[in-house]
């Protein structure tokens, strides 16, 4: 009697924090190695395993900037009051230099999550972890019926 595998269900947050594909969940949204200085920006067009395609319309991932601030401003405040705590109120050069040091060196990591969460969260994917049931697009269900 053959069996057959279900497929690997991937969760929401694992998709988003990996910075996978919103569909399939499999694939990198990003090209190349997180701290490649010179290309850590590089996104792919579409999705290398299920063909979905990223960007839905011209300057979708402008949105993004929105999460990357947020980002930054909470690791300013965060930084700058471990900063306060720890170094009993030193200098204002000492605040500007903890958190802009800190900002920069997870400026890589920050972008491309920023740009997980506006595709993950705005995005309009449909989660479909049967590789036999994806279709091209990744649309849900409401989009799929007017296009």
């Amino acid at each position: 009697m053959p069996t057959t595998l279900s497929p690997k269900k991937i969760s929401f947050a694992t998709a988003l924090f990996n910075v996978r594909c919103p569909h399939c969940r499999e694939g990198a949204i990003f090209s190349s190695a997180l701290y490649n200085l010179a290309h850590f920006r590089d996104r792919h067009t579409s999705c290398q395993v299920c063909g979905v395609q990223f960007e839905k319309e011209p300057d979708f991932f402008l949105g993004a900037a929105y999460f990357l601030y947020a980002l930054n401003v909470a690791i300013l405040f965060v930084f700058g009051i471990l900063t306060l705590v720890f170094l009993h109120n030193p200098d204002a050069w000492v605040y500007v230099a903890v958190t802009v040091t800190v900002v920069l060196l997870l400026f890589p990591i920050n972008y491309r999550f920023a740009h997980s969460c506006m595709i993950h969260l705005f995005g309009d994917y449909d989660y479909q972890p049967d590789p036999n049931l994806r279709n091209s697009r990744g649309l849900n269900k409401k989009a799929a019926k007017t296009s």
